[in-house]
């Protein structure tokens, strides 16, 4: 043990390793009771900075206090289970994701599997085993109406009237190009509970043009084919109309036969 003028040594050139030997190791800054390093018998070590608990050992593991950060290589853990998921949180270590086997991951919430990425790309929602990009399963989804009971999936679009949202389609390129096809449906009252019409769309070139609209059913009913059906009937009739003319104009109740 020595000291070179400016710092100070332990220098061991025996054979073997240097052993301290306490019940409990402290290392701590100069002049102070701040700690750098502490050990306990049969217990803890812990890393400090400035002294707040960074990193401590711990009967299940370790336990790492604020951000932890790799500038390169893996981290690399166990696979986990829906049950007991690798990457989880303190205080609810059944929800987080895991990977189910190889090149299948999965999200679980509550225990219970909830969504998973297979390896050929597909994703399952409700499902473990989706067929095909998208695939969502509800099987507790029933209903005998037109309610949100039935609604397995749920499409929500920007407030105010005449606003659209839908699905668009389009086929094979991975481009930020407009659909070829639409389905939608556009705000015509926007209040606490809206209503609006159902549109479809197409396009007739091969151009990056947005679809034309082909089709409409009105909030009321009525539907148009190449045009927007009349609002003006009168309440108790619907219209259905091809063009610019009317096809057929039905009493409430009533049934069209061509």
């Amino acid at each position: 043990i020595y000291h070179d003028g400016t710092d100070s040594y332990i220098d061991d050139n025996g054979t073997g390793g240097l052993q301290l030997r306490a019940s409990n190791l402290y290392l701590r800054k100069t002049g102070t009771s701040e700690n750098m390093i502490t050990a306990d018998q049969d217990g803890t070590v812990t890393l400090y900075y400035d002294n707040a608990v960074k990193l401590a050992t711990v009967t299940g593991g370790v336990t790492v206090t604020g951000t932890v950060t790799a500038s390169s290589g893996l981290f690399q853990t166990e696979r986990g289970t829906a049950s007991a998921p690798t990457f989880t949180f303190s205080d609810d270590t059944d929800t987080g994701m895991y990977n189910v086997s190889n090149a299948d991951l999965g999200f679980t919430v509550g225990g219970t599997d909830r969504l998973h990425i297979k390896a050929s790309g597909n994703v399952g929602i409700g499902t473990t085993n989706p067929y095909q990009k998208l695939h969502v399963l509800d099987t507790t989804c029933s209903s005998d109406s037109l309610d949100k009971a039935g609604a397995i999936l749920m499409l929500r679009g920007q407030q105010g009237d005449e606003k659209y949202a839908g699905i668009g389609f389009n086929w094979g390129y991975d481009r930020d190009d407009q659909p070829f096809a639409y389905i939608g449906t556009q705000v015509k009252n926007f209040a606490s509970y809206v209503n609006g019409d159902l549109v479809f769309g197409t396009r007739s070139v091969v151009t990056d043009t947005a679809p034309t609209e082909r089709m409409r059913i009105t909030a009321a009913g009525n539907v148009g084919i190449g045009v927007t059906p009349e609002t003006d009937w009168h309440a108790d009739w619907h219209g259905f109309q091809v063009g610019e003319g009317t096809l057929g104009v039905l009493k409430t109740g009533a049934q069209l036969s061509l």
